[in-house]
């Protein structure tokens, strides 16, 4: 199945915020979020204040680029910005016990693959997507 690119992401970035770290670092190929120095949880989406025990010590961390299927779907009818079909994908990342959405590339996933983060280029900004390892 040929997947179809953007020209821009469909949603408004703005990147002059506490969590502009997270864009840069999809720019430079790296999956960042923030670790709470005080306990030490590591939060996906980033934050700026830790919901765990209330701390603003916050410090950004690059997170692993891996993890497994923990299933997906087949996006017929893609939303607004997107060209065309694609699949959509629940992945467990490594080292984040969190599971993340994103697009997929490539044949159809099965639960349970390892797949890796990939990094696609939309105007400015890079966003991630996933392909098998």
């Amino acid at each position: 199945m040929k997947m179809n690119t953007l020209d821009k992401p469909p949603y408004y970035i703005d990147v002059n915020t506490k969590l502009s770290s997270f864009w840069e670092g999809l720019n430079q190929g790296e999956f960042r979020t923030t670790k709470c120095k005080s306990c030490g949880s590591v939060h996906y989406p980033p934050r700026t204040l830790c919901p765990s025990c209330y701390s603003d010590q916050i410090e950004w961390v690059n997170l692993p680029l891996t993890g497994t299927v923990e299933t997906y779907t087949h996006v017929d009818i893609p939303p607004p910005g997107f060209n065309g079909a694609f699949y959509l994908v629940a992945v467990r990342m490594d080292e984040l016990d969190k599971t993340i959405l994103g697009r997929y590339t490539g044949e159809e996933p099965k639960i349970g693959d390892r797949v890796t983060m990939a990094f696609e280029q939309m105007g400015e900004q890079a966003v991630y997507i996933f392909k098998a390892l």
